[in-house]
């Protein structure tokens, strides 16, 4: 016969209900919480089940353009008012059913929103801390409507300007664009992959670097 010791369910019952008691005391008390939606938001069974809706005053969701629709809305239901923070215009959520983006869970909610309510509901961050001002040309007039300028401090920066950097021509301009047609670069298609890789380009460019 199968003998099953039911004390073990009591043990871990305990340990649970352990782990819940210290968790919703620390819940109770702290007023802002920095979570991460794959952690919370992938799955109803996260911590934020303990807390009630409408807990929390606000909940701000950084990145929020590349994150699942469906993953946003569970921190969403823990507050009457929400920030969500990201760029629309770049890498979009990460969907490995092509079945599912045809459905429509490719689309973003800070995406679906912008097309339903336009400019109205958006606040624009237009000035860039990360790229010389050549580089950040195309960008701005292509995808942002000229609006994105480069702050002072990185605007002129080029390489030759960083500690121990000897000034070359590759150091005093700040892009180099280097055409490999008929170089025989070809790409490698990995099974399974989307992502694409060229060993001949990597060669190169570290020869450059």
């Amino acid at each position: 016969p199968l003998v099953f010791d039911v004390s073990i369910l009591g043990e871990r019952f305990l340990l649970f209900k352990k782990y819940t008691d210290s968790l919703m005391s620390v819940l109770r008390y702290c007023f802002v919480f920095q979570f991460s939606l794959l952690y919370i938001g992938a799955s109803d069974d996260g911590p934020l089940k303990l807390l009630p809706n409408d807990y929390f005053d606000l909940v701000v969701i950084d990145e929020c353009a590349q994150a699942l629709e469906a993953s946003c809305w569970i921190p969403l239901m823990k507050a009457p008012k929400c920030i969500l923070a990201g760029d629309h215009k770049q890498l979009p959520p990460t969907i490995i059913s092509h079945k599912a983006a045809a459905n429509g869970l490719s689309l973003s909610l800070m995406e679906r929103l912008i097309q339903k309510y336009g400019e109205q509901v958006v606040r624009m961050l237009t000035v860039q801390y990360r790229m010389h001002n050549a580089i950040m040309q195309w960008a701005s007039k292509q995808m942002y409507g000229g609006r994105l300028v480069a702050h002072k401090m990185v605007a002129t920066h080029l390489l030759m300007d960083l500690p121990g950097v000897d000034s070359t021509e590759e150091t005093t301009i700040p892009l180099l664009l280097i055409d490999t047609s008929g170089c025989g670069l070809l790409e490698i298609d990995e099974e399974d992959e989307q992502s694409k890789g060229n060993k001949g380009t990597v060669s190169l460019m570290g020869g450059k670097v």
